[in-house]
């Protein structure tokens, strides 16, 4: 049952993301064509291409953490020996949950707010309650996802620990003589 519903979750934000990206280039082209081609103005397309954005930057953060692609600080879990990395990557994950379960339960009452005054954007004229409602549902997906990586600990993925003793020194000189040469090109 909750691999059903973790599958339904990807196609979900699947969908918002692909979505959102083929909608955006297609609306950005017309108006760029629009603009100079055509000789028109279309005040709605850069707005709705931003609502657009909006939602495909908070949807993607909840697949980019399921994917391991999310930006972390790397180099103070690297800091640690071996044996603790885990435990640190645990407690990053703990701290991201906490925040994402913060912000998702402040900004309901903040999209309710914006619903009980009936704020509508400039050229769509749409409730500003569409964009906006991408922040708890993004961070509900967020919890969500971090939720499931602590349970299943996937929470440290083997390829995003480095060791650089682990480096080849041959590796390290390739990479100087390369910095090296580059300097020398640009003088």
């Amino acid at each position: 049952m909750a691999k059903k519903i973790l599958r339904w979750l990807d196609n979900i934000e699947k969908f918002i993301c692909v979505f959102s990206i083929l909608a955006m280039l297609l609306i950005l082209s017309y108006q760029v064509l629009s603009r100079y081609v055509l000789k028109l103005s279309n005040i709605w397309t850069e707005e709705l291409a931003r609502y657009l954005y909006i939602w495909l930057v908070f949807v993607g953060t909840s697949y980019a953490e399921k994917e391991f692609i999310h930006i972390k600080i790397d180099v103070l879990r690297n800091l640690f020996p071996k044996k603790l990395r885990p435990y640190a990557a645990l407690i990053g994950e703990i701290i991201l949950f906490v925040f994402a379960v913060y912000i998702c339960y402040i900004s309901v009452p903040y999209v309710q707010g914006i619903l009980s005054r009936g704020q509508y954007s400039q050229a769509l004229k749409i409730s500003m309650a569409f964009p906006y409602t991408a922040i708890p549902v993004g961070f509900a997906l967020l919890a969500i996802r971090v939720l499931v990586n602590i349970i299943t600990k996937k929470y440290v993925p083997a390829d995003t620990i480095v060791d650089l003793g682990d480096v080849d020194e041959s590796m390290l000189k390739t990479m100087d003589e390369t910095n090296t040469d580059s300097e020398e090109e640009g003088l």
